[in-house]
């Protein structure tokens, strides 16, 4: 009898620890925004891991803005966020996907920007980006 206990506890404990690892980072939920080398991010992330991402940028003397769906992810054991989305049809030079994986750094304690590494499109190299929170999300929690 005590067996069968000690056996659904931790059957129980098991389901609620993995039910709380897909839960994502709070702190990211909300609208971030950032800018680097003539590139300006909004990246809108929610609490079932989608993301809506924009890209503005200047070619050949006019604005260019491309608008997608992505999906995000949080591994706040190892302080990494991934960053994914596609552009099909993109009128940004280069710009067909974002795919990112980098390790985040909040820089102050509110917690209100962050900095990580992106790659840029047609740069084959990675660059820093600061993004800083500007709305926290109205829609309520999960």
């Amino acid at each position: 009898m005590k067996r069968t206990i000690i056996l659904i506890y931790m059957t129980i404990l098991g389901v609620a620890l993995h039910a709380t690892s897909a839960v994502p980072e709070n702190r990211f939920i909300g609208e971030w925004e950032g800018s680097v080398e003539g590139y300006h991010f909004n990246i809108v992330f929610m609490y079932d891991n989608m993301c809506n991402i924009t890209v503005k940028t200047v070619q050949d003397g006019a604005e260019i803005i491309e608008d997608t769906e992505g999906t995000w992810s949080c591994d706040k054991d190892e302080d990494i966020i991934r960053i994914n989305g596609n552009f099909t049809k993109s009128k940004i030079k280069n710009l067909n996907r974002i795919n990112w994986t980098s390790v985040y750094i909040f820089l102050n304690n509110d917690q209100s920007a962050f900095n990580m590494n992106i790659t840029l499109p047609g740069a084959g190299k990675q660059t820093r980006i600061s993004f800083a929170k500007i709305t926290v999300p109205y829609w309520g929690t999960p």
